[in-house]
């Protein structure tokens, strides 16, 4: 059956998948939890649970959950015959017909309780920002209440300049007010990839982006004894004080703030103050932002 994309769910289906898009070869734990997001037709569904499959023959793991999550209902019957297709006592598919959004990753992990996490998926460019927002957040939740959960690199589809992005090669000096997810990840672009890797073919190029969670680099940043979710919250509430502040990027801070009340006028050092957003570095709004 024929499903045509739709625009509202941002869906264009790829048709030719790249390896670098599946599950790391290494290092594997034995007993793993993958997540995609937005299998849509299941090309790469497919892919991931031939491999799979292949690493419990090889013995390379003892078991895997694999947990497909797709807003649009017209797609669960495919989804639903590649479960039945694949599923034995060792590789378990679950469907979640859902918005990702919606998931809480924590009831997940508690379920199954695995031992190495997975996330990938071909992101609706429309949202990938905030799926992508979605995935740390719910990583340092579980990192908080799993310590030993292993997080393997994190794999996403999107557009070439929001990976770039990511990865800080585009315009270098609003970085931060761009992007935050480097903040507690390393961030790196595996392969870029032509329109015609997908149906329709998008109007821009896209990549593949792998994020490794290292929520050690936010607990060194911010200096504080608390949980990886708080500093999270922490950073996000600096993060946004970043961006109102880059609402004048071209006035000063002291007269941004004047305007906006961000933080009081006298928190802002006066060797800061007269510079403009895109002057600053990381460690200059952290010395008034952090209190």
């Amino acid at each position: 059956m024929h499903i045509t994309p739709q625009k509202k769910f941002g869906q264009n289906f790829i048709i030719n998948v790249p390896d670098k898009i599946l599950v790391p070869k290494s290092p594997l734990t034995k007993h793993l939890l993958v997540v995609e997001i937005g299998p849509g037709t299941g090309n790469i569904t497919s892919k991931i649970l031939t491999q799979t499959h292949t690493f419990i023959a090889q013995k390379v793991i003892e078991n895997a959950d694999i947990y497909l999550i797709e807003i649009d209902n017209r797609l669960v019957p495919k989804l639903n015959t590649l479960a039945q297709k694949f599923s034995t006592n060792n590789l378990r598919v679950h469907i979640i017909n859902q918005d990702v959004l919606t998931i809480d990753l924590l009831n997940i992990v508690h379920t199954t309780l695995k031992t190495s996490l997975f996330i990938l998926g071909a992101l609706p460019y429309n949202i990938s920002k905030r799926i992508i927002q979605w995935s740390i957040t719910q990583s340092l939740r579980l990192k908080d209440a799993y310590p030993t959960l292993k997080f393997l690199p994190y794999r996403f589809i999107t557009q070439v300049e929001v990976a770039l992005r990511y990865i800080g090669t585009i315009d270098k000096k609003d970085f931060l007010y761009w992007s935050t997810a480097p903040i507690v990840c390393y961030a790196k672009l595996i392969k870029r990839l032509p329109p015609g890797n997908f149906t329709p073919s998008p109007k821009v190029t896209s990549a593949i982006i792998e994020f490794l969670l290292c929520p050690h680099k936010l607990r060194k940043l911010l200096l504080l004894d608390t949980s990886y979710e708080e500093l999270w919250q922490k950073w996000n509430e600096i993060a946004q004080k970043i961006r109102m502040f880059y609402q004048n990027r071209r006035k000063t801070l002291i007269a941004t703030n004047k305007k906006l009340t961000i933080v009081p006028n006298n928190a802002i050092p006066e060797n800061i103050g007269g510079k403009r957003p895109e002057d600053l570095t990381l460690n200059e709004w952290l010395s008034f932002l952090k209190n």
